[in-house]
């Protein structure tokens, strides 16, 4: 019999049937945030995503809860007090989810025993950065030897090192965050699908949108779903990312999407106890390296996408390759990359021709945008994944000036905790815990009432799971449940193509699947898998 997700069925029912004040387009964070924002100040909401939740930028992020040490040099000390309140306010309400993390910033050996200039700029920076908003955490940077640099860094050359810095940040998976503010909105009333991509919007007499034309994209749903059928709505929220632009009209402000890349190795090739910010040689960028469980991730580039595809490159991989090996006592190797993972910032650039262009796309502005159009949507543009809440929050606003209605945002008392108080029995089941954190608990509930075959010794992988991710969390597809759920594709792809056909073969089980609805899930994932890491078709011959 299959287990469809059990929260589908009903809120298809709904989005068909009921009508709302306020649709949201896009299953990201950003739309996440609007949706939470809105059905948590008393408007019926309804959130609409044409692939899975967290499929495109919200799961392709440096997984940071931060303020930006960077934006300070670039004079954007305003964004940089908005994120530090902001990240104080998700570590409240996420603390499972959301976890403080020690950066520190070696600083280099170059006119002499230390280059002065370079660590007094980082100082000033530092000493801003805790009066933005590092003392809210009760935290604050401090100096530390080359010694103890390379401690928290083993592979670091620390002959290169003279001192170091470290400062506080913060930590999060991006799609388990997803998640939990989708599953707070539900939890207050809104409905969310996912895989129901938007074919129009259509306006009503007075010329505003008050319908959205969907289409079912998930071969698991009755055909009248498939077919397409329309939500009543009074706005509309366009939170559709480097898409955003297909709604937006009367502006000069367009999406200037930058590529960014990431690449993962296991922890026995690059140590990592705490994450760490290091120079790119020949260019006045940094890099973060950071750990994840048995893991250590290298990112991100910053480049303009064009006419490019979004897809990881060779020449991105060597790119991060030689900028993180430059500080470290051997090089890291091509084969030591264990996974990567691609994706494509919404930024903002202004088009109007009287103002000057910013060449790079690392140069722009992480300040996001809202956008009420003459049709009476409201775009989201730009932004942070640290920002999220307050983007919803500016996106409500603007609904409230579009209805007439004056509603106040709690958002900020809202837990994102899936179980409340139960981080600490979670943490019996470390492996469930590091992996899904709050949400460790009800798996783990679950899986004692289901099945509990092991699908693999790969990451012990079970198929209670795997039936979780299907019940509860919307998953659909292999990539589904390999790339966002488990996160498995993008941290070690020859792992995740191990568990791929056994995972395949669970879902059709589950869901109910045809075998040639299997294999096109399985042949989905591959092609997934090999826009992330180039190269992981060949792996293990293309299982």
């Amino acid at each position: 019999m299959a287990l469809l997700p059990e929260s589908r069925a009903a809120d298809l029912e709904r989005l068909r049937n009921e009508e709302f004040d306020v649709v949201v387009i896009g299953g990201g964070i950003t739309g996440a945030g609007a949706l939470l924002e809105a059905v948590t100040r008393g408007y019926r909401a309804a959130l609409v995503e044409a692939g899975d939740f967290a499929s495109r930028t919200s799961s392709a992020s440096s997984k940071l809860i931060h303020g930006g040490l960077r934006y300070l040099a670039q004079g954007e000390i305003r964004l940089v007090y908005e994120n530090l309140a902001e990240r104080s306010i998700l570590m409240r309400a996420a603390p499972s989810l959301v976890a403080p993390l020690e950066f520190v910033i070696p600083l280099p050996r170059r006119n002499g025993p230390l280059d002065f200039s370079y660590a007094a700029t980082y100082s000033m920076a530092l000493w801003g950065y805790d009066l933005t908003g590092g003392f809210r955490i009760h935290r604050r940077h401090r100096r530390i030897s080359a010694a103890d640099a390379k401690s928290m860094l083993p592979s670091l050359d620390a002959s290169k090192v003279a001192s170091a810095f470290v400062y506080p940040d913060a930590w999060c998976d991006d799609v388990r965050l997803v998640l939990a503010v989708i599953a707070a909105a539900r939890k207050a009333g809104a409905v969310a699908a996912n895989y129901l991509p938007v074919e129009s919007l259509l306006d009503g007499a007075d010329g505003k949108v008050r319908v959205v034309a969907v289409r079912g994209a998930y071969a698991g749903d009755e055909a009248s779903v498939r077919g397409g059928f329309e939500i009543r709505a009074r706005a509309v929220i366009n939170a559709t990312g480097t898409a955003a632009g297909k709604f937006l009209d009367g502006t000069s402000l367009a999406i200037r999407p930058a590529k960014g890349v990431h690449i993962a190795l296991p922890q026995s090739a690059l140590p990592a106890k705490t994450a760490a910010v290091l120079p790119v040689p020949g260019d006045d960028r940094t890099i973060f390296v950071l750990p994840w469980n048995d893991y250590t991730y290298v990112g991100t580039t910053d480049t303009d996408l064009g006419d490019e595809q979004v897809a990881t490159t060779e020449k991105d991989i060597a790119y991060l390759l030689e900028a993180a090996s430059a500080s470290m006592v051997e090089p890291l190797r091509r084969e030591q990359v264990s996974g990567a993972w691609v994706g494509v910032r919404p930024l903002v650039a202004d088009v109007d021709p009287s103002k000057p262009a910013r060449e790079r796309t690392k140069d722009l502005s992480r300040r996001h945008r809202v956008i009420t159009s003459d049709r009476g949507v409201i775009s989201v543009i730009g932004g942070k994944l640290t920002t999220f809440r307050k983007m919803g929050a500016d996106a409500i606003d603007a609904l409230d000036r579009l209805t007439g209605c004056r509603t106040t945002s709690v958002s900020s008392k809202v837990s994102l905790d899936v179980n409340p108080g139960a981080s600490a029995a979670s943490r019996q089941e470390a492996t469930l815990f590091a992996r899904y954190g709050s949400a460790a608990a009800s798996i783990r509930e679950f899986m004692e009432s289901t099945d509990q075959e092991k699908i693999s010794g790969s990451w012990r992988l079970s198929a209670g799971e795997t039936d979780y991710f299907v019940a509860r969390e919307d998953a659909l597809t292999v990539s589904d449940v390999l790339l966002r759920r488990l996160r498995v594709g993008i941290l070690d792809a020859n792992a995740a193509l191990d568990l791929a056909p056994m995972v395949a073969s669970r879902l059709a089980q589950r869901l109910g699947l045809s075998q040639e609805e299997s294999d096109q899930s399985l042949a989905g994932f591959r092609a997934d898998l090999e826009r992330e890491l180039p190269g992981s078709s060949a792996l293990q011959g293309g299982r």
